[in-house]
């Protein structure tokens, strides 16, 4: 299976996590199927009910523990989101080591 974008996903029908928005604006005209977690999303995924699963590549480690040897991870990912921290004043000196490993994700 090869997935270049969200469009390659249309002939599936495809299973995400209910109240993620992003996965819904993207999948709008597709055929979805929502779960309200995602070891729904995985086992749903697992037994053939859907053909694809769209989470957050960490499910993997959720879907190992879950037993499901049949969930493979696709890459290149067809998304990459970066997200915002905000400390509190008091937290302040923390601002500097999350910068830093922010960085070494975002060059991963």
């Amino acid at each position: 299976m090869s997935f270049l974008d969200y469009d390659s996903l249309r002939p599936y029908r495809v299973g995400y996590v209910l109240g993620i928005h992003l996965a819904l604006a993207r999948l709008e005209s597709f055929r979805t199927e929502a779960a309200p977690d995602s070891e729904m999303v995985l086992r749903r995924r697992a037994t053939g009910r859907t053909g694809v699963a769209v989470d957050l590549e960490s499910s993997l480690c959720l879907a190992k523990r879950m037993g499901l040897d049949n969930i493979h991870v696709i890459k290149p990912a067809l998304e990459v989101q970066y997200y915002q921290a905000y400390l509190h004043r008091r937290h302040a000196a923390l601002a500097v080591r999350l910068e830093a490993g922010g960085r070494t994700q975002k060059d991963a």
